[in-house]
Order: C-alpha cells, then sequence, then structure tokens
C-alpha cells in the first residue's frame, strides 16, 4: 500500500520523522523498505513470517516522511581518518557498493550526514589521535537541514533513525531534553526508534549533549539485524540512551532496514498511536475498510 493510498484510507495516522544513514537516496530508500522484503522472502522462504513491505505493514497506523541526510555522499574517508577509521570505511563502502551495482544504481545522487569513516568512532571503539578534532560544522549543516524539514513537513509524533541517523536523533532528543534551544524543534517527538544505530561521533561542540549521561524519558523501540556489524552499538544506545534492558527486537538480516516490520514493532507503534488517538481503534478502522 502506497502513502497516497493510506493517506486516504487512513487520515488518522502517526507522523515520524525518519533520518537514513549514510549511502542515502529517495529510491533506494524505497526500495529497500518496500521491496527487498518480499524479495528476500522468495530467494529464502526460511527468511521468515509473511514478507511485507512497511507500507503494507504499518501504513494505517503511521505515515513516514523521508529526511535525506544533508550532505552528499563522500567517496573516500574522511582525510584525517586514522588507519583503523579509513579500513572501517572501506570495509562498509565495498559492502553498499557492490548492493548498488547489484540493484543497477550509482552513488552519485546518494547523502551521509558526516563521512562514514567517523563511525568507526562509536562503533568499533576507535579513538582520535591527539590533537585531531571532528568538523563540528557537518553535524551544524545537519541539524539546519532537520530543522528547516520539520518546519515544512511537521508536526511529527515521533522520529526513526537508522544507522547515522539513529545517532543524529540521540543528539536532537538529547538537546531537547536539556532544553536548549537550538534543539527546541524536537521537543514534538513523543517516541523514538532506533535501528541499527550507534552513538554520535564524539564532535567537541556537541559532547555535553550525546550520548546523554542519563536515559532519555520518552518511549522507545531498539532493532538491530543478527548479522549487524553495528548489533552490539544498537544494544549499547537502547540501554544507556533509552533506558531499555536491551535490543527491543532483532531482526534475521545484516545493516538494513530491508526487513518486514514484525508484530512487536506494529505493537509498540500502535501503543503510541492510542495515545494520540486514544477513542479510535486502528484495527477495527482497518478490518471496517476491508470488508467495505
Amino acid at each position: 500500500m502506497g502513502q497516497a493510498l493510506s493517506r486516504l484510507l487512513f487520515p488518522r495516522r502517526l507522523k515520524i520523522l525518519v533520518l537514513p544513514g549514510s549511502f542515502s537516496g529517495e529510491e533506494l530508500w524505497r526500495f529497500t523498505t518496500e521491496e527487498l522484503p518480499e524479495l528476500l522472502h522468495q530467494s529464502d522462504p526460511q527468511h521468515g513470517g509473511p514478507a511485507r513491505g512497511w507500507s503494507a505493514t504499518l501504513g494505517d497506523l503511521v505515515e513516514f516522511k523521508v529526511c535525506l541526510p544533508s550532505a552528499a555522499q563522500e567517496a573516500e574517508p574522511w582525510p584525517q581518518s586514522t588507519p583503523q577509521m579509513a579500513t572501517y570505511y572501506r570495509g562498509v563502502s565495498e559492502k553498499v557498493r557492490a548492493y548498488l551495482k547489484e540493484l543497477d544504481m550509482d552513488e552519485l545522487h546518494l547523502r551521509n550526514w558526516w563521512n562514514g569513516a567517523l563511525d568507526a568512532l562509536p562503533i568499533e571503539g576507535h579513538s582520535l589521535p591527539p590533537g585531531v578534532s571532528l568538523p563540528d560544522e557537518v553535524v551544524d549543516a545537519a541539524l539546519g537541514h532537520v530543522r528547516s524539514f520539520v518546519a515544512q513537513h511537521g508536526p511529527f509524533h515521533g522520529v526513526l533513525g537508522f544507522s547515522q541517523g539513529a545517532a543524529l536523533a540521540q543528539l536532537l532528543l538529547a538537546g531537547a531534553a536539556r532544553g536548549e534551544v537550538d534543539f527546541d524543534f524536537a521537543m514534538q517527538f513523543r517516541f523514538a526508534v532506533a535501528i541499527s544505530g550507534f552513538d554520535l561521533p564524539p564532535f567537541a561542540k556537541y559532547r555535553h549533549l550525546a550520548p546523554p549521561a542519563e536515559a532519555l524519558q520518552l518511549p522507545a523501540f531498539a532493532i538491530a539485524g543478527a548479522r549487524d556489524y553495528a548489533r552490539h552499538s544498537c544494544e549499547r544506545m537502547a540501554v544507556n540512551t533509552f533506558g531499555l534492558a536491551g535490543l527491543s527486537e532483532e531482526h534475521q538480516g545484516d545493516h538494513t532496514v530491508g526487513f518486514t516490520p514484525s508484530a512487536g514493532f506494529r505493537a509498540f507503534l500502535q501503543e503510541e498511536w492510542h495515545k494520540v488517538y486514544p477513542a479510535d481503534d486502528p484495527s477495527s478502522c482497518c478490518e471496517r475498510r476491508r470488508r467495505d
């Protein structure tokens, strides 16, 4: 079910801001969340349950608005990367580029929030050499970009971050929790979803905010893949940032949003839906429209 049809059939839905990760593009995101789950099931029937895309599974509950990253995808590691950071970046990039080749897509129009080599710091636990600082201006640009998107497309009920997007969501929510004026636009988010998330890299300007010193007080759901290189980082985020006991669930894939949303994920969103529309029942509405 497409977003337009969902909007027509189900006008009372949660509105969620989606912050993707690096190597993001509109066509790639749509394919990975809508078509890939069914293709995976066709190639491997043991992949799990009935295979459906995000709109088909959640379209009656949620309208997702994807805010693509603010910067053009960088083809090489950050120039001041350590050897470990550069190796990490090239390993991730090789996998993504192989995926793009299979889809006959190029990375010319893809986006990232910051150079992916920086992600090695929170994911693999590396440190920067003495005297080296990360470029705060890329986060400044990301915040300005998201603020403008929210002003244009909001208000939103919640935020969903994938990979780098989850790290950026962590910063937005932590800044809002502290009441900092630069993050006032993020105070509207009532809940969060982190997929393959990890802590914000150690940008000096934002170290006092992210990762937060104490768990944030808002409902959250954390998902990672069984073969996800950020699985442990996402679990750490779930516990330390959101106060969860661990991951909310694990899908069978790797570092991806290409999975069928589970009954547990839907139940979490349905609970948040009822907080916004307490007098309504989305499931009964769904059944009524199917009968009609």
